[in-house]
């Protein structure tokens, strides 16, 4: 009969790792390519640029907490980690989903300023404005609910206060469902418009194709 122990030396951290700094330093050089094109044709910095810096900075910060993370134990199990190095683990959960939830806003946010850049016909501008109006409510109403996941805040790391605490599960299901919807929606968006376009209609589906592949 196979042994059902548990092999408390297993450590997927390492692995958490190696997944998360190669992207980061893609996202990096992405934006380097992407001002270092802005400098060599002499164009000047628009509102997406710097919000899309603001985005490097917390993919950076999501990076740096999801490190500590790793440090105090994730992706080991529960048994091998001790109690104190358990508080610190649960502090940077809550400070990396502080973060992330930020983060994500955020790069809806450059696309939509992007788009305001490119396409200039008010009425267009009008939906980028209501979509802009509809993240900023969101990641207001996120943040709000995220900070006070727990009742009081406390307890979410430490657990000999009473406290009240919604369930991560719903909450980040629920966070993943707007995400996602928001994310098809901002996608379509300049579909309607790159199709107005006097061109052909092979280049209307490169367009398309790389506005796609860009979300």
């Amino acid at each position: 009969m196979a042994s059902s122990a548990v092999d408390l030396s297993e450590d997927k951290g390492p692995l958490i790792l190696r997944s998360i700094y190669p992207c980061a330093a893609v996202a990096t050089l992405a934006v380097i390519a992407r001002f270092t094109s802005r400098k060599m044709m002499r164009v000047q910095w628009a509102l997406d640029d710097y919000a899309v810096l603001v985005c490097l900075l917390l993919t950076w910060a999501v990076v740096v907490s999801l490190h500590f993370c790793v440090l105090y134990g994730g992706g080991r199990h529960l048994q091998s980690i001790s109690p104190s190095d358990q508080v610190r683990f649960l502090k940077s959960i809550y400070a990396l989903n502080e973060i992330y939830i930020s983060t994500t806003p955020s790069i809806k946010v450059a696309a939509l300023l992007m788009y305001r850049r490119i396409f200039i016909t008010p009425t267009f501008w009008k939906v980028v404005y209501i979509f802009l109006a509809l993240v900023g409510a969101w990641w207001l109403a996120e943040t709000v609910a995220a900070v006070f996941l727990c009742i009081p805040v406390q307890g979410w790391w430490d657990r000999s206060v009473a406290v009240k605490c919604m369930s991560l599960r719903d909450f980040d299901l629920a966070f993943a469902v707007i995400n996602i919807i928001f994310d098809c929606c901002i996608l379509l968006l300049p579909v309607n418009m790159l199709w107005r376009l006097q061109i052909t209609n092979v280049q209307k589906v490169a367009l398309t194709f790389i506005f796609m592949l860009g979300g």
